[in-house]
């Protein structure tokens, strides 16, 4: 009884509870793939594999979905520079996250398909100026020279720390604070 329970919490501890059964066909579409490709000297197919498993091949793209492994929007990715920014900002925002912030203009055209034109591209710029600027002025004098000093001049949080007369520790937390704060007023 206590090896079915402990067996029990660890196929069903999750970020993302899935049903038994949904389990249950993630694990026999996986060993038919595998047992599959080995017979077949290939990757085997949506039919081959639906065949074997005698699932239908919506019910394979649904258990194959719903046995992927959860990665956060939020998880920190680094630049090459080495400022961290989260996974959202470069998905959305592609080269406007080492910014730090995602303009609205970006996130309409996003959701729209729209293309880039000269003219769209100098629009986009001129309202991420001025989105920016009043985003900036929310900020206190220590806020807004931080800010500048790390993604206008490119200085390293220990060179800030130095500039402010602050530890690069307290650099760090009042950074994330503001670009957190920031990102907040564009929702």
């Amino acid at each position: 009884m206590i090896m079915g329970e402990i067996k029990r919490f660890m196929r069903d501890d999750g970020m993302i509870k899935i049903s038994r059964t949904m389990k249950e066909n993630g694990w026999k579409i996986k060993v038919a793939a595998q047992r599959l490709g080995q017979e077949l000297g290939r990757q085997a197919t949506v039919d081959e594999i639906a065949a074997a498993t005698e699932l239908a091949p919506e019910e394979i793209a649904v258990a194959i979905e719903a046995n992927r492994d959860v990665d956060s929007i939020y998880r920190p990715v680094y630049q090459p520079e080495g400022k961290e920014i989260c996974l959202i900002d470069q998905v959305v925002a592609g080269e406007n996250a080492s910014v730090g912030y995602v303009s609205r203009t970006a996130v309409a055209r996003a959701n729209t398909g729209e293309t880039d034109s000269g003219v769209d591209a100098e629009k986009e710029h001129v309202i991420n100026h001025v989105l920016l600027e009043q985003l900036l002025d929310t900020l206190s004098d220590k806020e807004r020279k931080l800010i500048r000093l790390r993604y206008y001049e490119d200085m390293t949080q220990t060179q800030v720390a130095a500039e402010l007369g602050i530890s690069q520790v307290q650099v760090s937390r009042l950074e994330k604070k503001i670009l957190l704060r920031l990102r907040q007023q564009l929702v």
